[in-house]
């Protein structure tokens, strides 16, 4: 069995020898710099350079020598793109460790921080001194009367927002025909020069987007005070999304296994709205794009959506999701037998087998080997299972910990567990 039929068979709720493992597939399930030049250190890849492909995330693109060796079974689409030398510029993490950086970002240092800029030159995010990441601080829509705007360019103001996740190599829609032809035909190189599952992360937030183009705070009290504004400015971004999908699937969606969506829905105790509002403003919105989705691409549709999400599951079930990442554990309602007892025949669980930011730098590989094997266990019950370190593998990781993560589903080969094992 390959990569790409095992992840293929977890998608479709079939046994598989193992369930798949997702590293570095996507822009939730990576791994910061800091954390990955300690892991090439650890397995003793030493001499090849570190690209981080998500600047403000800090996101290291993982290369195959490491995926291999951590069992990984996905690819991301983002290595249909700057796959030249010339598509990269020197750089340094904050702990002073060299790097690369796509050429197209602009970055420049004051006084020790730094700061990433849009192309005339405004300051969008900063990465203070000795902070590994990036914060955002221009929010395009910040200053505006919502009340009245009626949201015309809001495509050009989404330029000035970082990670906006528009999934092209430059993170402008500013694409020739030519630009889509070979971004094309690197998409389909990947697709036949591997067996392992592909990866698209094409985001389309609505609720999320909102937020980075107002200002969390101002954007979350408009949901209140302002309601007809939050559903012209939603409409605005799924007019926009929708033909933006038209382009990227007509590119490259006959060569991707799973496509991501994205709207961090969730907090740590509980939904970041209520789910009647979520059924008011963006149930219906994001059923239009993923079922249009659905007609463009037999790709299955994941939602990234952070946090205790519980409340939402049947509602987003009914709008279209089919997998749902991170599945984060550590929150509220989030158990994963009671997960499984509810929708583990109906949902995938992308994610879901422990809680990393708790985790992997307090303790030992014994003690993760054992976390990770007990929930894992737990989640391939029936299938519908796909293991990742819920959300991106932070700086303090420590490596043995992260290789731990990844191989402690080797013992759970061609063993199905049983429901009943699990109360469930």
């Amino acid at each position: 069995m390959t990569s790409r039929d095992r992840v293929k068979a977890a998608l479709n709720f079939t046994p598989v020898e193992r369930p798949p493992q997702d590293v570095g597939g996507q822009r939730a399930a990576g791994m910061t710099g800091m954390a990955y030049v300690r892991l090439k250190r650890y397995l003793g890849y030493l001499a090849s350079p570190v690209y981080i492909y998500d600047v403000p995330q800090q996101l290291a693109l993982i290369e195959p020598e490491i995926i291999a060796a951590l069992s990984g079974d996905t690819l991301g689409l983002e290595r249909a793109y700057l796959h030249k030398d010339y598509a990269w510029q020197d750089w340094v993490l904050a702990d002073g460790a060299p790097c690369k950086i796509p050429a197209y970002q602009k970055v420049t240092e004051v006084a020790g921080d730094w700061y990433l800029l849009a192309e005339d030159g405004r300051r969008l995010a900063v990465r203070r001194r000795g902070v590994p990441y990036f914060q955002q601080i221009y929010f395009p829509l910040a200053e505006r009367d919502l009340q009245t705007d009626g949201f015309a360019d809001i495509e050009e103001q989404c330029q000035y927002v970082v990670g906006a996740e528009a999934p092209t190599p430059n993170g402008s829609w500013q694409m020739t025909e030519l630009a889509w032809q070979k971004f094309a035909a690197q998409a389909r190189h990947l697709r036949v020069t591997t067996a392992k599952a592909i990866v698209g992360h094409f985001g389309g937030s609505l609720f999320t987007l909102g937020q980075m183009l107002c200002g969390t705070e101002r954007y979350l009290i408009a949901l209140a005070q302002y309601p007809q504004a939050i559903e012209r400015l939603t409409e605005r971004l799924l007019e926009m999304h929708l033909a933006h999908l038209e382009q990227w699937l007509k590119a490259v969606g006959q060569y991707l296994d799973v496509i991501v969506f994205e709207d961090d829905l969730g907090g740590q105790t509980a939904p970041l709205i209520a789910p009647a509002t979520y059924r008011r403003f963006f149930k219906d919105k994001q059923a239009l794009l993923w079922r249009r989705t659905r007609e463009l691409t037999s790709a299955k549709i994941m939602l990234h959506s952070c946090g205790a999400v519980a409340p939402l599951l049947d509602d987003l079930l009914e709008a279209g999701m089919e997998v749902l990442n991170p599945v984060q554990i550590d929150c509220a309602g989030m158990e994963p037998v009671e997960l499984k007892r509810r929708y583990g025949e109906r949902l995938v669980f992308w994610g879901g087998a422990c809680h990393p930011q708790y985790l992997l730098p307090p303790h030992s590989p014994q003690e993760v080997t054992a976390h990770v094997r007990r929930n894992a266990a737990l989640m391939q019950v029936g299938g519908g299972f796909v293991l990742q370190a819920p959300h991106n593998i932070l700086a303090d990781a420590a490596p043995e910990n992260v290789v731990a993560l990844f191989k402690a589903l080797s013992i759970l080969t061609n063993a199905e567990p049983r429901r009943a094992e699990f109360g469930i």
